[in-house]
């Protein structure tokens, strides 16, 4: 199964997330629902948790609201598969791809699939070792090229990462 076909609709759903976290719009914004220690459940308004929410988990550049990375894992509406999509700031460099190494576990790498105006996109299907592996972790390292070709790594925690990954999961 493709790529756009199995992360189309979820992709969607997670850009339109991150918008909706910068901007105010007229329609029913996504809700927080829990936060689990460094992780927060997000779910369409009005919608009860399960499938119809993401967990997310961003950073910022310090000192301002601009994105360092952000973090959103759920499950494709089509067919359940647990899905990650990580986002960047514009700008970076995009052949080399986005890696991703929890504690001391393979080095994972990642394509960028696109940029819009919240970033470049990367999105992928989890499979049951990568979740375990999340779930047993302490901080997942994410790096990435910025446009002058610097090295850049984003930790991110994995504190709360199970307990919020079972509410998007019933």
């Amino acid at each position: 199964m493709s790529y756009s076909r199995s992360c189309g609709l979820w992709l969607r759903l997670g850009i339109l997330t991150v918008l909706a976290t910068h901007t105010a719009t007229a329609l029913a914004a996504p809700e927080v629902r829990e936060v689990h220690k460094d992780w927060t459940v997000i779910c369409e308004a009005g919608q009860d948790t399960g499938s119809n929410c993401i967990i997310v988990q961003q950073k910022n550049l310090k000192n301002t609201d601009q994105l360092a990375l952000r973090i959103e894992v759920g499950h494709s509406p089509q067919n359940g598969q647990a899905i990650m999509i990580v986002t960047t700031p514009l700008g970076v460099s995009l052949p080399p791809g986005l890696s991703m190494q929890v504690d001391d576990h393979e080095l994972l790498k990642f394509q960028y699939g696109s940029c819009m105006s919240a970033g470049c996109v990367v999105g992928t299907n989890l499979t049951d070792e990568m979740i375990e592996t999340f779930r047993g972790g302490q901080q997942a390292n994410f790096t990435f090229l910025g446009g002058n070709g610097q090295e850049i790594t984003v930790p991110i925690s994995l504190a709360g990462y199970t307990a919020a990954y079972r509410v998007v999961s019933q």
